[in-house]
């Protein structure tokens, strides 16, 4: 604002409305406790049990090294022990949508007197399971914002403004240094993600309402 860059009137509903906006799908995963070591990953969400309603929270793998995945699930996917008294709940679902011959060919643990298998995958809130096999044909998880990558043309004064960014900070040209420049649309205040690092030097704009940066 100091320099100027949010003079302008209406230029962050323009950008928001300008630019080619994707759901984004990739979560970062903390993988030691007290440590800002954090890795990029797809997740699944845990439908929850039938007639119970819908859950949502991140499934977690048994067995992992992952200390946390995403800013509010639970931290103690290191601390689980493997067991095999589970059945798997996708092949269940089948079974009740009469899909079953598809989901019994690749299903790894449809009874829980099956012999176990590693890796799984459980919510700690509902003791839902799932076989790996059966968790890769479900869906990503989506996170609580949506990116873009800057793409020169679909928005002029976005442009107008990487043009000003670039020169007032020396940057080199875009095109031939090869950096990133992404984008983050928080489209409300529940939006949010994990504390983390950038191991390279990052040069942010922010526009709209307020937000508290970590």
């Amino acid at each position: 604002y100091l320099r100027g860059y949010a003079k302008e009137q209406g230029l962050y509903e323009e950008i928001v409305q300008g630019v080619d906006w994707q759901q984004d799908k990739v979560w970062r995963v903390r993988k030691q406790e007290g440590a800002d070591d954090w890795h990029l990953r797809t997740v699944k969400e845990c439908p929850g049990h039938r007639g119970r309603g819908f859950c949502g929270r991140s499934l977690q793998k048994v067995p992992d090294t992952t200390h946390q995945i995403g800013p509010q699930d639970v931290r103690r996917a290191t601390r689980t022990r493997p067991h095999g008294d589970w059945a798997c709940e996708c092949y269940a679902a089948a079974c009740r949508d009469g899909s079953s011959s598809s989901a019994s060919s690749r299903c790894q643990k449809q009874k829980r007197e099956d012999p176990p298998v590693e890796p799984y995958w459980w919510c700690p809130k509902c003791q839902w399971y799932a076989c790996n096999a059966c968790v890769k044909e479900m869906p990503d998880k989506a996170t609580s914002k949506q990116v873009a990558h800057w793409r020169p043309g679909s928005c002029p004064k976005l442009d107008a403004l990487v043009a000003d960014v670039i020169k007032d900070f020396h940057l080199p040209d875009p095109f031939k240094a090869g950096y990133t420049i992404k984008m983050n649309w928080y489209p409300d205040a529940l939006s949010r993600v994990s504390p983390h690092r950038h191991d390279n030097w990052t040069l942010l704009i922010s526009l709209g309402s307020p937000r508290v940066l970590t």
